[in-house]
C-alpha cells in the first residue's frame, strides 16, 4: 500500500456499525482497542517528540562549550605568565566575558527539565561563581584597576584548580543525556510491542465474527499495516536525523582546527606587522606566515566546497585536451620546492610511449596530483618521492603512480584513506594536520573522470599510490617517446 493511502487510513475515522445490540458491546470492545492503540501512539508520538522539547543536545553542547571556553582562558592565562611582556588585555578581555557569558547555559534552572541537579554541578558552579567574582574586580564591567601581568599568576592560581571538576561536569552531562535518551527509546521499544499485541488482539477479536464484520475486519488489517509503516518510517526518520546530527559533530570537531589554526596565525602574525619594533626581516617572515595560513586556509575552505559540489552532483568538468609534459611540469614546479625544503629528492619518470595529449579535466587532474604528491612529500622525513607515467596499453589506461620512502601504514589504516574527513588514525592528524578531506576529494575527482585512485603501503617503508584513468583509442594510436 503507498504511504499517502496507509496515512490516510490512519487518520479515518472508524465507520460505526448499524446492527443488533450484541453488535454495539463488540464495537465497543473496539472502540477501546482504537482508543488503547491512539494513546500509545500518543505516548510514542511525545517520546519521539521529546528530544525537540527538551533541546538536550543544545545542553550537552552547552556543557562542552563552558569547558572548551575554560580550556582557552586557562592557556591565554597561561601564556601570559610565561611572556608578561606579550600581555594583550583586550583579547584576554574578550575571552574572558566569553568563558562568563557560558555559565547561565548550564545553571540548574535551564538543565532541570532535562537532567537532575547533582551535587557535582551545584558545587562547581559555586566554585566558578566564587572565581568571576575575585576576577570581576579586574575584568569585570567596573574594574577596580586596569589589569596587568602582576595579577596573571593569582587569576591563574584560582582557575587552575577547576580543571578536574570541570571535565568531570562536561562528562557527566553527556552520561545523562544519553541515559535520558536510552530511556526514551527503551519507552518507545516498549510501546511498539503493546501497539503489535493490541492489533493481534483487534485480529483476533474481528475474525470471530468474520461473517458478519468481514468489511471492518479488511479496515483494522488496513490500519494495522499503516501504524506499522509509519512507525518504521519514524524510526527511519530518527535514524537519519541522529546520523546527520553525528556527521554534523564530526565535521565541526575536524574543520574548527583546521580552520582557527590558520586563522589565528594570521590574526597574531597581523599583530606583529603593527608592533612598530618589528625590523624588517621579522616583517616580511610574519607577510609569509601569513600568505602560507591564508593559501592553507583557502584550500581548505576550496576542498569543502568540492566535496559539496560532488556529492550534490553540481561539479562541472571542463572536458578537453590535456597537454600531458606541461601538466608534469606544472605539478613538478609546484611540489619540487616543499620536496628540497624538507630534504627530499623529487622524480618524475616518463614511460614511453606516451601520448602527448589525453582528453580530461586539466585543472581537475592537476588538483588530484598535487594532492597525492602534497601528501607524499608531508608523510616522507628522509628519502625521494617519485611521479611516474606510463600507459597501460592492454587496459588502454594512463596510470599515474605516486611513490614515497615515508612513515607508511597498515592495512587497517589504508582502509579508511578514502573516507571524508579521516587520516590514518587520530595521531596523524596531531603530528601532521590537515583536514582528511584531500584523499576522498581525489578519489571522487576522479570518478568524475572515468578513473580511479588505488593505494597500497607497508608500514615504515613507504606508500603507493596509483591513479588509472582511461585514455581513448585515438590517444592510444598517437603514443610514442615524448622530446626531451
Amino acid at each position: 500500500m503507498p504511504p499517502q493511502e496507509a496515512d490516510a487510513l490512519l487518520l479515518a475515522a472508524p465507520r460505526r456499525p448499524r446492527t443488533h445490540r450484541w453488535l454495539v458491546a463488540i464495537a465497543a470492545v473496539l472502540l477501546m482497542a482504537f482508543a488503547v492503540v491512539g494513546w500509545v501512539q500518543h505516548r510514542q508520538l511525545g517520546l519521539l517528540s521529546g528530544s525537540v522539547q527538551y533541546n538536550s543536545d543544545n545542553i550537552v553542547w552547552s556543557f562542552y562549550q563552558l569547558h572548551s571556553e575554560y580550556l582557552l582562558l586557562r592557556d591565554q592565562l597561561r601564556e601570559a605568565a610565561r611572556h608578561p611582556d606579550r600581555l594583550d588585555g583586550e583579547a584576554l578581555q574578550q575571552r574572558y566575558d566569553i568563558f562568563v557569558s557560558r555559565l547561565p547555559l548550564v545553571a540548574p534552572q535551564r538543565t532541570a527539565v532535562v537532567m537532575p541537579v547533582a551535587p557535582l554541578q551545584t558545587r562547581t558552579l559555586a566554585r566558578l561563581d566564587e572565581f568571576v567574582q575575585q576576577a570581576d574586580r579586574l575584568l569585570g564591567p567596573q574594574p577596580e584597576r586596569p589589569f596587568t601581568a602582576a595579577d596573571v599568576p593569582a587569576l591563574l592560581a584560582g582557575l587552575e584548580p577547576l580543571a578536574t571538576e570541570l571535565h568531570e561536569l562536561s562528562l557527566w552531562a553527556t552520561v545523562q543525556v544519553a541515559d535520558l535518551v536510552g530511556n526514551r527509546n527503551q519507552a518507545v521499544r516498549e510501546q511498539n510491542h503493546m501497539a503489535i499485541g493490541l492489533t493481534i488482539f483487534q485480529g483476533l477479536l474481528t475474525l470471530a465474527f468474520a461473517a458478519v464484520v468481514v468489511h471492518q475486519l479488511r479496515a483494522l488489517a488496513d490500519r494495522g499495516q499503516a501504524l506499522q509503516g509509519l512507525a518504521a518510517r519514524w524510526r527511519e526518520a530518527r535514524r537519519e536525523a541522529e546520523a546527520a546530527s553525528s556527521a554534523k559533530s564530526s565535521f565541526l570537531a575536524n574543520m574548527s582546527h583546521e580552520i582557527r589554526t590558520p586563522l589565528t596565525s594570521i590574526i597574531g602574525f597581523a599583530d606583529l606587522l603593527l608592533d612598530p619594533a618589528q625590523d624588517e626581516a621579522e616583517r616580511a617572515e610574519a607577510v609569509h606566515t601569513i600568505r602560507r595560513n591564508g593559501e592553507h586556509l583557502l584550500q581548505v575552505i576550496n576542498d569543502i566546497l568540492d566535496l559539496s559540489k560532488i556529492e550534490t552532483g553540481k561539479l562541472e568538468l571542463a572536458l578537453g585536451p590535456v597537454h600531458l609534459p606541461t601538466l608534469l611540469r606544472e605539478v613538478a614546479t609546484l611540489v619540487m620546492p616543499r620536496a628540497r625544503h624538507k630534504g627530499l629528492a623529487f622524480e618524475l619518470h616518463a614511460e614511453a610511449p606516451l601520448p602527448l595529449l589525453v582528453h580530461g579535466d586539466a585543472l581537475r587532474l592537476k588538483q588530484i596530483l598535487l594532492n597525492l604528491c602534497g601528501n607524499a612529500v608531508k608523510f616522507t622525513h628522509e628519502g625521494s618521492v617519485t611521479l611516474a607515467l606510463r600507459l597501460h596499453e592492454p587496459g588502454g589506461t594512463l596510470q599515474f603512480v605516486v611513490t614515497d620512502t615515508g612513515i607508511g601504514m597498515t592495512p587497517a589504516q589504508c582502509g579508511r584513506l578514502f573516507q571524508p574527513f579521516t587520516q590514518a588514525d587520530a595521531s596523524i592528524t596531531r603530528r601532521f594536520g590537515g583536514t582528511g578531506l584531500g584523499l576522498s576529494l581525489s578519489s571522487q575527482l576522479a570518478a568524475s573522470l572515468g578513473g580511479s585512485i588505488a593505494a597500497s603501503s607497508q608500514w615504515g617503508v613507504g606508500s603507493r599510490f596509483e591513479l588509472s584513468l582511461p585514455v581513448s583509442r585515438e590517444a592510444l594510436r598517437a603514443a610514442a617517446p615524448w622530446p626531451p
